[in-house]
């Protein structure tokens, strides 16, 4: 989600502190979300063993299939913006995205009915 936001926001518009500006956008950004995939990957790398085997059933799952074609679908308009040189090439991209868009909404709908469903201790925490 932080990805999209550095990605969509034009943070530079927005007349804030130059350091600000900085770290939210260009280099900056890239710096940042550098930063912090690499504190995700280190805190990943500590219990591999269980991220790999979460991961697999993941992929395998109805979600993980709507979200690979999600990223097919990403990947399509990405092609059309900056690779094929078609008329009306930003209407196919946008329309690619806006599908990929969707599909991972709906896999985080799904996420969300089985997070309901789940098993709670008496904290409300998933058991």
């Amino acid at each position: 989600m932080w990805a999209f936001i550095l990605r969509e926001v034009d943070f530079d518009k927005m007349g804030l502190p130059a350091a600000a500006v900085f770290m939210l956008y260009g280099k900056g950004r890239a710096i940042t979300l550098i930063a912090g995939f690499s504190i995700a990957l280190i805190g990943a790398a500590m219990k591999f063993r269980h991220y790999l085997k979460t991961a697999l059933r993941f992929i395998m799952s109805a979600r993980g299939v709507l979200m690979a074609a999600a990223c097919a679908l990403l990947w399509t308009g990405y092609m059309f913006e900056h690779i094929l040189d078609v008329s009306n090439a930003e209407l196919y991209e946008e329309g690619f995205e806006l599908a990929a868009y969707c599909l991972i909404l709906a896999s985080a709908a799904m996420t969300e009915k089985i997070s309901e469903a789940a098993p709670t201790d008496a904290s409300g925490r998933a058991a």
